[in-house]
């Protein structure tokens, strides 16, 4: 399964996005992981906003979108594409 990632700007970050990204890296290793492009389709992908503001805007196509606002939404995330 390809996973695209794309990060907030991050001005007003409440917890350690890159953190909860590697976590989700780490738990499915049989996943590929990319940077998000416009435009493309993908299996799945991960919004990381840094805040509750949830700034993150997609172009793209994916038949599993997750919005990461914190860690526990990170843990989530990890539960449901363990299932894929």
């Amino acid at each position: 399964m390809t996973i695209a990632v794309k990060y907030c700007g991050g001005c007003n970050e409440t917890y350690d996005r890159a953190d909860a990204v590697n976590r989700i890296k780490d738990e499915l290793p049989h996943h590929t992981f990319v940077y998000f492009e416009p435009g493309k389709s993908y299996d799945a992908i991960i919004a990381v906003n840094g805040c509750m503001s949830t700034c993150v805007t997609l172009d793209a196509a994916a038949d599993k979108v997750f919005v990461i606002r914190s860690i526990e939404d990170a843990e989530q995330a990890i539960k449901s594409l363990k299932t894929q």
